[in-house]
């Protein structure tokens, strides 16, 4: 009896070794797939050149013209020679192993870079379309250390009280009442975040608009602490143009409708991966609404890369090139112009 035991013993020490050392060799491979899947290259954007914008000379703003200039994701500098406003503005870029695996938190060094080569110590405001880190990481650093408030929703509010902003560096908004910033007269409409195609969802990057930040976030932190807390759409008019600002590839029916822009700045993330029949409803609601001359696509740039000329499109779970595609044939079909900015780039609106 104690032979058989002892063999029956090792048998079962044996098949334990096994089983661990199969859920060792599982783990690693799915680790490395992961690795392969979430650093795989950027698409090449190459055969677009043609759809960039051409290169805009330095000098003065003329009287009665707006100028932006494109600072990667929905990050839009507005300038007006009396007025300059800054969306969003993410230039951190944490790279994807920190927004994963880490905390991140803004690089005020950068940031300070940036206000002094842009000009921005008298920045009016900053207004952040919703409170995910690639839209407010850095937002509430540029009204720390130039003349600008922060403006943006409640979750925005947390995250310039965690930055170590007074109140009065503080201004919520709200949707459909409009506000004044010299000759630019805005509106926040309420919309809804992109949905987030299920790779997304499965790394936690899914959104909920019903989720907010409810008390100070101080930085460094994870990715996923900040909260959507509301997804808004910008509606920015100027003496008698008007702009639209999109960040994110979402929708609510019917909430565009009484709008006439200019210009359209397009958010185009994640789009193409929610199906033909979201993609051409999205294309409907906005751009077949507001019926704009021009149409300039954003969010579709890799932000876990630095910001820099050229612009990397976002890698797979993304399809840029397909939203780019059917963006293009369908504004042709439409006879409305489409313009791409790459990182720094400006232009003149009207």
């Amino acid at each position: 009896m104690t032979l058989r035991y002892r063999h029956l013993t090792q048998y079962i020490m044996a098949q334990k070794v096994s089983v661990k050392s199969f859920i060792i060799v599982f783990v690693s491979v799915m680790i490395l797939g992961l690795m392969l899947y979430l650093f795989r290259p950027s698409p090449d954007l190459t055969s677009y050149r043609n759809h960039f914008a051409p290169t805009l000379p330095e000098g003065t703003i003329p009287e009665g013209k707006v100028k932006v200039t494109y600072w990667g994701v929905s990050s839009l500098l507005l300038d007006d020679g009396e007025t300059k406003v800054l969306i969003d503005g993410f230039v951190t870029r944490p790279p994807m192993r920190k927004v994963f695996f880490g905390n991140i938190a803004s690089d005020t060094g950068l940031v300070k870079g940036m206000i002094k080569q842009h000009g921005l110590e008298q920045l009016s405001a900053v207004i952040t379309c919703h409170s995910h880190y690639d839209h407010a990481l850095d937002a509430p650093y540029f009204a720390k250390y130039t003349d600008a408030v922060l403006m943006g929703s409640e979750s925005t509010m947390q995250i310039g009280r965690g930055a170590g902003l007074f109140e009065g560096k503080l201004q919520l908004y709200h949707a459909g009442q409009p506000f004044q910033l010299g000759k630019f007269r805005i509106t926040p409409i309420l919309s809804k975040h992109v949905p987030a195609q299920k790779t997304a969802q499965w790394l936690g990057l899914q959104s909920n608009e019903t989720r907010n930040i409810s008390q100070p976030l101080s930085q460094p932190t994870k990715a996923n602490a900040f909260e959507e807390g509301g997804t808004y759409d910008l509606f920015i008019e100027h003496d008698n143009n008007s702009l639209l600002v999109k960040a994110s590839a979402g929708y609510l029916t019917n909430a565009l409708d009484t709008l006439h822009a200019d210009v359209l700045f397009l958010g185009i993330g994640l789009l193409h991966p929610n199906g033909k029949a979201y993609e051409q409803a999205y294309y409907y609601k906005t751009v077949g609404v507001v019926k704009p001359s021009l149409v300039i696509p954003i969010h579709w740039d890799n932000f876990f890369k630095p910001l820099r000329a050229p612009l990397l499109p976002n890698p797979y779970p993304d399809e840029v090139k397909g939203a780019l595609d059917f963006l293009i044939q369908q504004t042709k079909q439409d006879s409305i112009a489409l313009q791409l900015l790459d990182a720094f780039q400006a232009m003149y609106l009207f």
